[in-house]
């Protein structure tokens, strides 16, 4: 029974991470889709809502955890056969130091955050420039870097979500 409840509570997360996880606000109730999602498998599998939503909390973070092992070695992979610079992989690493510092658990979509990648990068005394962050974002789009383990969206890629 709790292999099964782990089961259907990671894909439940699967499904809150990629694309349910763009959490809408419900106007008429004032309740999440994800909180509906979290009541409905509680429900169904009766048991309590914060049994699955710790279920949900821990296998995100697993999950999360995964990817960021894996863009990291597929980040070195790419440097050790020189599809990407010395300086590429510098600026790939700062780029996911940034979405790691502005990680908040508390939102469904793990590495999300405003703000613009390219100021927070010469924050970091990196001394980015846009060409230099747009050949990045090309280079890693066609080696499948970019986004979750094996592709998908460009957060933190670019300059903003309002540019």
């Amino acid at each position: 029974m709790k292999k099964t409840i782990m089961a259907l509570t990671a894909a439940g997360t699967l499904l809150i991470v990629g694309g349910v996880a763009a959490t809408s606000v419900f106007a008429a109730e004032g309740t999440t889709q994800r909180d509906t999602i979290v009541s409905k498998i509680a429900e169904k599998l009766g048991i309590s809502e914060d049994k699955v939503q710790t279920a949900f909390d821990e296998s995100r973070d697993e999950v999360h955890t995964d990817m960021v092992a894996q863009r990291e070695e597929d980040t070195q992979t790419a440097l050790d056969s020189g599809d990407i610079t010395e300086r590429q992989y510098q600026i790939a690493e700062a780029m996911q130091e940034i979405r790691e510092e502005n990680f908040d658990s508390s939102t469904p979509r793990k590495g999300e955050f405003q703000g613009d990648m390219l100021d927070l990068l010469n924050e970091k005394g990196l001394d980015v420039t846009e060409d230099e962050l747009q050949e990045l974002r090309d280079v890693m789009r066609d080696l499948d870097l970019v986004g979750g383990p094996r592709g998908g969206g460009e957060m933190g890629m670019g300059r903003g979500m309002h540019r």
